[in-house]
């Protein structure tokens, strides 16, 4: 039985993640990022709160990715979530937050 929930059996290669910078929901979440990791250690991550758009061509077994811009941040760091709203049922009410912090130079 695989214990690992998401990638039994997978050796993946490259991995992106799509997320927004500042979603409330703390994607990704560390414990995706370490098991996504254990699946391969040697897995090249890309991260599109991080990066930006990331661009990728292929010319069969050839696979070239492009990435808006550079980062300086641990692209293996977790984000956390702003707010626990899992007990919450219905819609989701937007507005609950101000703008996102500022970045610290």
């Amino acid at each position: 039985m695989c214990r690992q929930r998401f990638f039994c059996g997978a050796q993946p290669e490259v991995a992106i993640v799509s997320c927004g910078a500042w979603n409330r929901y703390g994607h990704p979440s560390q414990a995706v990022l370490d098991r996504l990791r254990a699946a391969n250690a040697n897995v090249k991550l890309y991260r599109t709160d991080l990066q930006g758009e990331i661009t990728i061509t292929t010319r069969g077994a050839d696979i070239v990715v492009k990435t808006a811009k550079e980062t300086t941040e641990d692209m293996w760091a977790g984000r956390t979530a702003q707010k626990d709203d899992s007990s919450r049922s219905g819609f989701i009410a937007y507005g609950d937050f101000g703008p996102p912090p500022k970045t610290k130079k």
